[in-house]
């Protein structure tokens, strides 16, 4: 009884607005057939993510390259608490040397490995596009990386950013981060300060956290990015301050998507979902304070509740939608899992309430050539030497 999606594009529909009273979970919000064939409200198989639907239009889907851009550099980055360490010596003393300019480039972590690649794609000028996408992806194929690059590599389509969405679905749900704290949490500040672009922008993603996505190089001289767990959603809004969003799209990756999955760690908020957590509300809130949201200790005291009531909701529908699929559903768990992550909201407000703007973004690697003229030259040089 599943509807799998497969091929699809979307662009972002900016006159799509979430509305005071919509449910907490929507059939398309999380990208898999049981969603569709739950107890929800029907929409067609090709229903929009943010609200319209492209039925009856043509989709573009082929995966043939034609008239594309020249190179497409693609990074692999791993995912969970030992990401890729740029940890050559002489790459260690370049970091130490942008420390010395004044230059933050974050911990060591996922988000300072996708930095320094975008360093080294702008330093070698070998590639046109980059395209990143996490490595412990089980049942990897050639496909997935050609569906992400697609709407931005091939010319006659206007793109300069996808992103990819795929199904979590074993023999039960997956995704828990998407499912009971992205989507809940953005319905919860839509209802509390009301509707803004930004929010819309980013409740229009169907898997906000999916570590895939594709963009033009350039888009690395001009993005700069958080080095912590809250890369993804930071990403998304780097691009959404300095791109239209007519040129911002998202892509249907596979019919199912399988990788490692993380502990929750609920009582240790420097690990595990728990980090994450903290992570992505810390960059939500300052990303919406910077768009000058205000948010005093009462809204953000009065977010948990509502994010816990709207979560609860989530957690009811998505069982309707485990039982019509015939997949186990561990209710008691997905509980622990919201209560968890609204002690993680709670440690997010607090750390944004002592320091609006705490730890600041990476850089840009304009604002690193001014500080540094020779940095690519001397980047290239470190990679080259330090594989060798």
């Amino acid at each position: 009884m599943s509807f799998l999606r497969h091929g699809e594009i979307y662009h972002f529909d900016e006159g799509a607005i979430s509305h005071d009273r919509a449910p907490a979970h929507r059939n398309d919000e999380f990208p898999a057939g049981y969603s569709l064939a739950g107890c929800t409200p029907a929409e067609p198989a090709s229903a929009s993510p943010a609200g319209r639907h492209l039925a009856g239009k043509p989709v573009r889907s082929t995966i043939e390259f034609q008239r594309t851009a020249g190179s497409v550099l693609t990074v692999c980055l791993s995912s969970g608490d030992n990401p890729n360490r740029n940890d050559g010596p002489r790459n260690q003393k370049i970091q130490s040397d942008l420390k010395a300019a004044g230059l933050a480039v974050g911990e060591d972590g996922k988000g300072r490995s996708c930095w320094m690649a975008y360093g080294y794609v702008l330093a070698s000028g070998r590639a046109e596009i980059i395209a990143l996408h996490d490595c412990d992806i089980v049942n990897y194929s050639r496909e997935m990386l050609a569906r992400l690059c697609y709407p931005v590599a091939d010319l006659r389509i206007d793109y300069v950013f996808s992103k990819g969405y795929y199904a979590r679905v074993t023999d039960r749900m997956h995704g828990r981060v998407t499912r009971l704290l992205i989507s809940p949490l953005v319905r919860s500040l839509e209802r509390l300060v009301g509707h803004h672009p930004f929010l819309a922008y980013l409740d229009s993603f169907r898997y906000p956290l999916a570590g895939e996505f594709c963009m033009y190089a350039d888009m690395a001289r001009i993005n700069r990015i958080p080095g912590d767990w809250g890369l993804e959603v930071g990403v998304l809004a780097e691009v959404y301050r300095n791109f239209s969003v007519q040129r911002i799209c998202q892509v249907d990756l596979a019919d199912n998507y399988e990788h490692k999955h993380q502990s929750l760690s609920a009582d240790d908020p420097q690990k595990g979902l728990m980090r994450m957590t903290v992570d992505i509300g810390k960059t939500l809130f300052r990303t919406l304070a910077a768009e000058g949201v205000v948010l005093p200790e009462g809204i953000l005291r009065t977010l948990q509740a509502q994010y816990v009531r709207s979560a609860e909701d989530t957690i009811t529908r998505f069982y309707a939608d485990a039982r019509i699929n015939g997949l186990s559903f561990d209710r008691h768990a997905e509980e622990d899992a919201v209560h968890a992550f609204a002690r993680g909201l709670r440690l997010a407000a607090e750390s944004f309430l002592a320091d609006p703007l705490g730890t600041p973004l990476i850089p840009n690697w304009n604002r690193v050539v001014a500080a540094i003229p020779d940095i690519f030259a001397r980047l290239n040089e470190a990679v080259e030497i330090d594989n060798t």
